[in-house]
């Protein structure tokens, strides 16, 4: 059975928890970024204590939301505030 665009989905307490600790995430990246000026993925998993599939995961939300660039390539890549 297709879920149509006027059907309504109940959303679980547990993923309004998942939400929030993403948002919670997305925010504490975004306010190093802004004291440091830039961040590693490895200075995210430090921060988060997460692994660097999370942190980068974390990393291109913020980068497709156009809040954060990609700078350098695949290990020398880092990421700063969009201007």
């Amino acid at each position: 059975m297709a879920i149509k665009s006027g059907d309504k989905v109940a959303i679980k307490s547990d993923d309004k928890v998942a939400i929030k600790i993403q948002d919670e995430q997305l925010k504490k990246i975004l306010e190093y970024i802004k004291k440091y000026n830039n961040c590693k993925t490895s200075d995210i998993e430090n921060l988060l204590s997460v692994k660097s599939s999370r942190a980068r995961k974390l990393l291109s939300i913020l980068v497709s939301e156009k809040k954060i660039q990609a700078l350098g390539q695949n290990k020398n890549r880092y990421y700063v505030l969009s201007e």
